[in-house]
């Protein structure tokens, strides 16, 4: 049975959040907030992998004669009006391409390219099927688009549906560090799916951009302590969707490097000098040491594949470190969770360390492997699991660190709780 899909068309607004972003709602991700540090990460470093591109497909109903696309922070090292940079590490430019796909095949085809913007460099105001709301992308505030619909999109009594490409620009360096974080918005009539995609809760400068820290408090407290219990607008949690197809016995959600674990070890952090809680990461049974079988191939598209091991978290920053709400120190240590559409939870309290991959692997009792423990992380006890939407919620989890995920396959369906048009995957990972 095919795995789920990743279904990221993550908050429905009510209302427009900034005026170049079109008419509400809107399908947003990670978030539609300014301030809340949550992005798609995009990275040079390790020199070998780190993610370089996601695709973005996108789905507008037939009636809607235009839609707009919207970027937050679309531009790599720059600061904003008073001077101060925020989310990006280096300055390799973001580029953003925008390709009809009428048979939702992932097309890159030359001749269906609607449109190509720069995120560093200047751009046109207009195209032939789009206008730009500036010729420059700013540093922390939002850039739109807004596209004509275009026949070379349309669907035979459809909808239309494009490709939007999201890469670094040129070939990154040998030991090249870099981080171009970036939020994406649709408006009214149009949502999007990704398959695969790196996420990041991004803080590049403490002293910039400690509002989404500890508003109001004096980062230079004599009393560091106050990194740890002090309120913040991040929290540590981040969600996101995946649809699961009717008749599936295996559900898959790869993640990697999560930076799950201090180990054994007493870890004390910084600047609070508090110990860090004990957490430790063993090797998942159902993860092959060499990643034999993953439908991707780890190296060059995620974390560097470092085979078996129990690599802990690689920050001993504890005001980067957010817990679980509730937690008095918010100092929890990272994991994720899955809810079905019935309401069961299905807890990974072991992802992945620091530089790894690890597979989460939920099975019915249907499936070929329920008589293997070793080949699942989880075996339900129904016949096949729960069709429709599942959520993912990650708890816990670190600013500035930037975490991989990926689905091998997607479906089609509505996004949850909009009412709003679903947008298709390409056929060859339906």
């Amino acid at each position: 049975m095919k795995p789920a899909s990743l279904l990221l068309a993550s908050l429905f607004l009510t209302a427009p959040v900034h005026a170049q972003m079109g008419p509400a709602p809107h399908a947003v991700f990670p978030s539609a907030k300014v301030d809340d540090g949550r992005f798609l990460g995009f990275t040079c470093e390790p020199s070998d992998s780190g993610k370089r591109s996601t695709s973005l497909f996108i789905t507008v109903r037939g009636s809607q004669p235009d839609f707009t696309l919207s970027l937050f922070d679309g531009e790599t090292g720059g600061s904003d009006g008073g001077g101060l940079a925020h989310w990006d590490a280096g300055d390799r430019a973001l580029r953003f391409s925008l390709f009809a796909d009428p048979l939702a095949e992932g097309s890159t085809n030359p001749a269906n390219l609607i449109a190509q913007w720069n995120g560093n460099a200047p751009n046109p105001l207009a195209g032939s099927h789009w206008r730009g709301s500036a010729t420059t992308m700013p540093d922390n505030d939002w850039w739109s688009a807004t596209i004509l619909n275009s026949p070379l999109a349309e669907t035979a009594g459809g909808p239309f549906q494009y490709h939007l490409v999201i890469a670094l620009e040129g070939s990154c360096a040998g030991g090249e560090a870099l981080e171009s974080n970036v939020k994406v918005a649709v408006s009214r009539g149009a949502a999007f799916r990704l398959r695969d995609f790196a996420l990041v809760a991004a803080l590049r400068d403490t002293f910039n951009d400690s509002a989404i820290l500890y508003p109001g408090l004096d980062i230079l407290s004599s009393d560091p302590r106050r990194f740890v219990d002090a309120p913040t607008t991040y929290d540590g949690t981040l969600s996101f969707f995946v649809e699961v197809p009717p008749r599936s016995t295996s559900l898959k959600i790869f993640d990697g490097d999560i930076d799950r674990g201090t180990s054994n070890d007493a870890l004390i952090g910084l600047p609070s000098n508090v110990t860090l809680p004990a957490c430790s990461d063993s090797d998942d049974l159902d993860t092959p040491g060499d990643y034999s079988g993953f439908p991707f191939l780890p190296t060059g598209d995620g974390e560097t594949a470092i085979g078996a091991g129990s690599p802990r978290d690689d920050s001993r920053l504890d005001l980067f470190r957010r817990g679980e709400p509730g937690d008095p120190d918010r100092r929890g240590c990272v994991r994720y969770e899955l809810i079905d559409p019935l309401g069961n939870v299905y807890r990974n309290d072991n992802p992945s360390g620091n530089g790894e991959w690890e597979q989460f692997r939920i099975i019915s009792t249907l499936d070929p492997d329920a008589g293997n423990a070793q080949r699942a992380d989880i075996i339900a006890p129904m016949d096949t699991l729960p069709a429709g939407t599942w959520r993912v919620r990650l708890v816990g989890l670190d600013l500035s660190n930037l975490t991989f995920w990926h689905a091998s396959a997607c479906s089609a369906q509505q996004d949850p709780g909009s009412g709003a048009l679903s947008a298709a995957c390409p056929k060859s990972q339906r």
